[in-house]
């Protein structure tokens, strides 16, 4: 309302731009955008109570049994973004499906044996809970779907198993209908979804880009903090690459937006990988050095047009400083660093630009490879091998940065790149044993609550067994099962205060009036509304208006007594309380473990990496999974200052980091023109890495062994730099790549050992 109240003032007080008074320039204002006089969300709050309120007066009009369903489902489908409830949507209709065919074979396949049937639902929600675990995104959430639907269908025919199928009809018909009622809210209520997207994409991609820039220039500063500032900006970038996804849905498959959008962010992920993965100390420029780097002007103004130069480099992007004057003086590291530190920050205010900002990119890359060329031909001149370590992998940073940039100016019609096959083929990685522990988990939980009913004889024990199911496969897919469980709880608790005072005092006085049932719902959708557009209160305010329905909707224009709404209540409330235990009891997570796990099947993988094919799918696949397991580690909130957590998500990054190189020397090496000594030493080191993994020292030294053989002190220099031809010259250039790409490996495998041995328990 701050918001509001502020623009409605700045409004107000705007002189009119055609004399015609204030009153005339506020109504031209709120004309144009009219939701500036409601609270963020207002939006949102009415589509979602709009899209539950239509799905409760069909489902009254149809006489459907348990009309409470409906709406409950509009809520669950109701999301933000138009790309998300679509997707949420489509995977809820075909979980439903799937769960109603698993009920129907479990109770014709065990009708009247209950210490069998409890097991045997045990065992199937264990299953669709394995097979989420293994899923992205809202696939996880059907298969959870199909778990809870399937308990759903089961609990209700367990005291008549024949009647199963009319039971899982009428579940089908509820969750169809509240579909299609929050699909036609969100109809009603859209502003141009594919416009709004493509505002929004471009708006997150250029944050990504600024923060990853802003990260890569304090590490290059040798800022204390950078490291953590990375390790946030990697998970940002994990958390936005999800979203992508629904982002493509609503912009549509033209373009290829959701492919080129996922390279920009993996190359963003790359680059910041192979930075702090590779744990080097640049030179920091003095100030007086980064003042006069600002004094330059501008890295990516255009200069006054010359004559074509030998590399083929267009004159408007060449280094400032002459080839031939570069070959014949000492390179100054720490101006190096401070020009490509100037470049990176103000790369983002160039993403627009009509000139390519990659090109800029590429040309400081190729000047940190001819200065590397530079220290081979003078050994004699003092240099160490650190330089030639920064320079190796500010090469690599800036190839990466460069990708980020074509992929982000081809998702935005800039450049064209791929044409229309072009596909980024997004390859996850998920935890078996984590799905495993998860299938445990509801497994427990059922034959516990399922105990309870068998017990006490509860008449509402059913409804506690099928929503203990629902909170589990809810939750249990999610990275952090034990906070979301937690505001689950919340939210029933909530809801249970507000249907206290639906059913105790209000539907009671208009049972049979919807029109009045509707305004009553009204105020409590949209209290839960503004507690759900809160991103720290989201799992609360979904829980609210979850478990709202079932305590309130009795049957068609029916009244919950007191005596069903507390019975109803405490089997709700039990359920979340229940799933809470379960998921902080039962096989909780361990840090130690679960790293032990992802370094285990990283190195797995990077022993294929080895052996295997050398495309840049491969090494997609390679950066995509690793970032997988990042996060696998990264996201649960309770680790993320615990100094272990540091050392493994530092030894994830540098193993990413590895791979990546690994892959580009692979490439690297089947260029013309690399000795046949260097392409042996090469072979050894890529044969050790495969076949003896632990032991680092070795491989490190056949990566030292194989840049000697590549570029022997003082054997470029043979040929004067002014005599070379253009392809000698690019000869140079690419063994001076595979050289840096050889240093880094030997730098990572050395620095790394404890990490890279499997035998080692690492922390």
């Amino acid at each position: 309302m701050l918001r509001a109240a502020q623009a409605f003032t700045s409004l107000f007080n705007a002189p009119s731009p055609t004399g015609a008074g204030r009153g005339s320039a506020l109504a031209q204002a709120l004309w144009r955008r009219p939701l500036l006089l409601f609270p963020p969300g207002f939006l949102f709050c009415t589509r979602s109570a709009f899209g539950c309120l239509l799905a409760l007066g069909i489902a009254y009009q149809m006489e459907m049994t348990s009309p409470g369903w409906a709406p409950l489902i509009a809520w669950a489908v109701s999301l933000t973004s138009w790309g998300q409830s679509f997707s949420k949507a489509y995977w809820c209709f075909m979980g439903t499906l799937l769960g109603a065919v698993l009920a129907v074979v479990l109770m014709a396949a065990i009708p009247q044996a209950a210490w069998l049937f409890f097991p045997a639902l045990g065992a199937v929600l264990g299953l669709c809970m394995f097979c989420a675990s293994l899923a992205g995104n809202f696939r996880a959430y059907g298969w959870g779907l199909a778990g809870f639907t399937c308990a759903i269908i089961a609990m209700d025919a367990a005291p008549d198993a024949p009647s199963v199928f009319m039971t899982a009809m009428a579940r089908v018909t509820n969750i169809t209908l509240g579909v299609a009622c929050e699909a036609f809210a969100g109809f009603v209520f859209s502003r141009d979804p594919a416009a709004a997207a493509r505002l929004g994409l471009r708006a997150t991609l250029e944050l990504n880009m600024r923060r990853t820039c802003t990260v890569l220039c304090q590490a290059l500063a040798n800022q204390p903090n950078a490291l953590e500032l990375a390790e946030d900006e990697i998970a940002g970038i994990l958390g936005f690459d999800s979203k992508v996804e629904f982002l493509a849905i609503e912009m549509g498959r033209a373009g290829h937006v959701g492919s080129h959008a996922r390279a920009s962010l993996a190359a963003l992920a790359g680059a910041l990988a192979g930075l702090f993965g590779g744990g080097h100390d640049f030179p920091k420029a003095p100030q007086a050095m980064v003042a006069a780097v600002a004094r330059e002007g501008d890295p990516y103004a255009p200069a006054p047009i010359s004559a074509p130069t030998p590399t083929g480099t267009p004159p408007n992007q060449q280094p400032q400083r002459q080839e031939a004057d570069f070959y014949q003086s000492a390179p100054d590291i720490g101006q190096l660093v401070a020009r490509v530190s100037a470049a990176i920050a103000a790369l983002p205010a160039h993403l627009d630009d009509q000139a390519d900002p990659a090109l800029v990119l590429r040309a400081l890359r190729a000047e940190c490879l001819r200065q590397s060329v530079w220290m081979a031909e003078n050994p004699a001149l003092p240099h160490t091998g650190r330089d030639g370590l920064a320079l190796a992998i500010l090469a690599n940073l800036l190839d990466d940065l460069a990708a980020a940039t074509d992929q982000f100016r081809a998702c935005f019609g800039l450049k064209t790149m791929g044409g229309e096959s072009y596909r980024y083929a997004r390859a996850s990685w998920r935890d078996p044993v984590l799905g495993v522990q998860n299938a445990l988990k509801i497994f427990s939980a059922i034959m516990f609550t399922g105990m309870v009913w068998e017990v006490t004889a509860w008449p509402f024990g059913k409804m506690c067994v099928a929503f203990t199911a629902i909170i589990c496969c809810l939750f249990g897919a999610s990275p952090t099962p034990q906070t979301g469980s937690f505001a689950f709880l919340i939210g029933t608790i909530a809801a249970a205060c507000s249907a206290f005072m639906l059913d105790m005092l209000f539907i009671p006085m208009a049972a049979d009036v919807y029109e009045a049932q509707a305004l009553e719902f009204l105020v409590a959708l949209l209290i839960g509304c503004t507690i759900r557009v809160s991103a720290r209160t989201a799992v609360v305010g979904i829980a609210y208006g979850f478990m709202l329905f079932p305590m309130t909707v009795a049957s068609n224009q029916g009244v919950t007594t007191a005596l069903a709404y507390f019975n109803k209540t405490q089997a709700m409330v039990l359920a979340a309380t229940v799933a809470v235990w379960v998921f902080r009891v039962v096989l909780p997570f361990r840090v130690k473990r679960a790293a032990l796990r992802v370094r285990a099947s990283m190195m797995a993988e990077l022993r294929r990496l080895v052996t295997g094919p050398d495309t840049t799918a491969v090494e997609d696949a390679w950066v995509s999974r690793s970032l997988d397991r990042f996060s696998a580690l990264s996201t649960p909130a309770e680790l993320k200052e615990s100094p272990a957590l540091r050392a493994w998500l530092f030894g994830l990054l540098a193993t990413l980091a590895l791979g990546i190189h690994v892959v580009r020397l692979r490439y690297l090496v089947k260029r013309p023109g690399v000795p046949e000594a260097a392409q042996n030493e090469i072979e050894a080191l890529l044969h050790s890495m495969a076949n003896h993994p632990t032991e680092t020292m070795v491989a490190a030294r056949y990566a030292a062994a194989a840049r000697l053989a590549l570029m022997p002190a003082g054997a470029l220099a043979e040929v004067p730099p002014t005599e070379l031809t253009p392809a000698q010259r690019l000869a140079r250039l690419d063994k001076a790549a595979l050289s840096g790409c050889l240093l880094v490996v030997e730098r990572l495998l050395l620095e790394n050992r404890a990490f890279l041995d499997l035998s080692d328990s690492f922390g």
